[in-house]
């Protein structure tokens, strides 16, 4: 019986220690050469099944000692297995075979050795990685590298970097990615534009936030909720009354319900000399008793002051 069919039978039985048994005899004995198909099996139950992703990564770099290099499937399992439990500490540990990533492009190195070449998933996985660390230059550094070994970055890639970039207040080199992309030919996504829209809102920039936000209604993008509500609260400070009228219409029109906060804001947007446009056209957009009820209460309080 091949060592393989033991393991399928250990795992359906979810004798784990079983396994871990048998792979400390397979690496004794060192009679037979084993597939990177076998190892990367046997990741896949220590990860899933057993949810032993210690043993997982143990396999992952004991592979080079049976002599196996990991390809770059298995790689990518032990990436994705990674990011999918929240692992993200350790997946530049495990994307450079050490504890630093400064080494991780020796690894990079080793693919052609080995016959193997990292694809878009590899990078993006660790550059995902990266950027939850908050070490979003670094994730800059491998989208260097992706271009440099002729991988075409995709959508996803970008989305990783510009969350990366605004998460710590790096909202304007988001943007300048965005244009960067947009000239490079790759067609962002809906969740690109709107992580776009939200570097926007969060430097203020809300002119340019409604005009970006009429883009993505324009490519039939639909903008969140939270995404109009920030937009409405910076317009209503600049007292910009023929934005907030189209805000209002927009995000209606989405099937988004403006909350009480967001009626009084608009209410007191201009004061007071916006009021009566504000008592004409609020009224018809929502069938709700509640909100207007509320409106005309905060009208007839700032028409009297």
């Amino acid at each position: 019986m091949s060592y393989s069919i033991v393991i399928e039978k250990l795992a359906v039985a979810k004798n784990f220690d079983g396994i871990e048994t048998l792979m400390l005899r397979i690496k004794g004995e060192r009679k037979c050469r084993l597939s990177d198909k076998f190892f990367r099996n046997v990741i896949k139950i220590y990860g899933n099944s057993a949810g032993r992703i210690n043993k997982a990564i143990e396999t992952l770099f004991d592979m080079p000692n049976n002599k196996c290099w990991p390809s770059t499937t298995t790689f990518n399992f032990v990436l994705n297995l990674l990011v999918s439990s929240k692992q993200f500490d350790i997946v530049p540990e495990v994307y450079s075979g050490v504890h630093r990533l400064g080494d991780a492009f020796k690894v990079l190195d080793e693919f052609p050795e080995q016959n193997c070449k990292p694809n878009v998933r590899s990078f993006s996985t660790i550059m995902h990685g990266l950027c939850q660390l908050g070490r979003v230059d670094e994730g800059l550094d491998i989208l260097k590298r992706t271009e440099m070994e002729g991988v075409e970055p995709d959508s996803v890639v970008f989305n990783i970097l510009i969350s990366g970039f605004r998460k710590p207040g790096r909202a304007k080199e988001a943007i300048d990615l965005f244009d960067k992309i947009k000239l490079n030919g790759c067609n962002p996504n809906p969740a690109t534009y709107q992580e776009v829209l939200y570097c926007f809102l969060d430097e203020m920039r809300f002119i340019e936030a409604k005009v970006f936000m009429d883009r993505m209604i324009e490519k039939c993008m639909n903008p969140s909720y939270e995404s109009y509500k920030f937009l409405l609260q910076g317009i209503c400070r600049e007292n910009s009354v023929e934005d907030v009228e189209w805000a209002l219409n927009q995000m209606v029109a989405h099937g988004f319900v403006p909350r009480l906060g967001t009626w009084n804001c608009v209410v007191r947007c201009g004061r007071p000399w916006c009021c009566s446009r504000v008592d004409r056209n609020l009224f018809w957009l929502i069938g709700s008793t509640f909100a207007p009820l509320v409106i005309l209460c905060n009208l007839e309080a700032i028409q009297g002051t």
